[in-house]
């Protein structure tokens, strides 16, 4: 545990360097003995920006459909800044981090993250310059041995030559119960999801902050974010100006909403307003988050895909033991542009 602690300080001492360095510089594409699921015989040629797929208008569409949206369950997405790089989510057995890479102008297969697989690892974002990927894991944590199985949050650094390996957070962050949703700000402050963190009505989104290469005690958000209604799955804007989160509010459209949330002149959080029938469906939706560009809001839905999708061969599936298809479990990735949510502003 000591040596974690000490792995966890270097790398959140080395993001507070970046900060005041304010270096931003992207990682450099992995060496070509790295790549090794390249361009199978039916994957399909993808190129340009966000996997070649046409951007979406104000109305949420299906995000990659049979490449990234599949008959499965996708939980959570990612680009990297320079947008050459994308995570997401998958469930399965265990559930895993996949990422797809954009090397000499072309999109490769997805293909499991190096760090990932064996243990359930989801709930993935990055802080905002993108060297550092934090998640959800049920890795052996901060946990005593022999307690009931918890989650933690992790942090994994991206190295020039791919990516480092994975860090419990450690303490006062994780504890015994169940910690889940990381969303990183610009200054290293730490958003993300308690469960049963000292009592069941300490349920909710909590905030740290970065400082001397540690985190403070987690402080549980204000009743405007926090209700007995529940929330789950915070996004926080990188200048910590809005958060998105999920909730089954009474106002809601379904078994779970997105709502936002506007930082307020004199730094309290403004009323959290329903994104609306546009966004939201009768299903769970879910899993925000906002591109490093500013462009598109991408979150996870449960609600049907009516369409088809293409059947192509995606070899990690297998890696993941991936579930059964069951149509009332399935889980997609959505877009929609970003200025849908300026409407909500208060």
């Amino acid at each position: 545990m000591n040596n974690a602690r000490r792995l966890v300080a270097t790398a959140l001492l080395l993001l507070l360097a970046q900060l005041v360095l304010q270096s931003c510089a992207p990682a450099t594409d992995p060496p070509p003995d790295e790549v090794a699921v390249a361009f199978g015989d039916e994957f399909p040629v993808l190129s340009g920006p966000y996997l070649g797929q046409q951007p979406p208008g104000m109305e949420p569409e299906l995000f990659a459909p049979g490449i990234v949206s599949t008959a499965g369950g996708e939980w959570s997405s990612t680009f990297t800044p320079d947008g050459k790089t994308f995570l997401f989510g998958y469930r399965g057995e265990p559930n895993g981090i996949v990422f797809m890479e954009e090397i000499d102008g072309r999109w490769i297969e997805p293909r499991l993250a190096p760090f990932s697989g064996e243990h359930s690892d989801f709930d993935l974002n990055l802080s905002p310059d993108g060297s550092m990927l934090y998640f959800t894991s049920t890795r052996p944590g901060v946990a005593p041995d022999g307690a009931e199985q918890s989650s933690d949050l992790w942090v994994v650094v991206r190295e020039e030559n791919g990516w480092g390996e994975a860090i419990n957070i450690g303490e006062p962050v994780n504890t015994a119960a169940w910690e889940l949703y990381p969303s990183v700000t610009e200054d290293g402050t730490l958003y993300f999801f308690g469960d049963d963190r000292g009592g069941a009505d300490l349920r909710g989104a909590y905030v740290a902050r970065l400082s001397g290469g540690s985190y403070s005690e987690p402080e549980p958000l204000g009743s405007i974010i926090n209700t007995e209604h529940g929330v789950f799955d915070p996004f926080i804007a990188p200048d910590e100006s809005y958060i998105i989160f999920a909730s089954d509010r009474p106002d809601g459209f379904g078994g779970g909403d997105l709502y936002i949330s506007f930082r307020q002149e004199d730094g309290t959080w403004g009323e959290a307003v329903n994104l609306g029938s546009t966004i939201n469906s009768p299903q769970t939706d879910f899993c925000p988050s906002v591109t490093k560009d500013g462009k598109y809001l991408f979150f996870s839905s449960r609600r049907p895909y009516e369409g088809t999708y293409p059947n192509i061969p995606l070899a990690y599936r297998a890696e993941l033991a991936v579930e059964a298809e069951n149509p009332g479990r399935n889980v997609d990735v959505y877009w929609v542009d970003a200025q849908v949510l300026e409407q909500f502003r208060r």
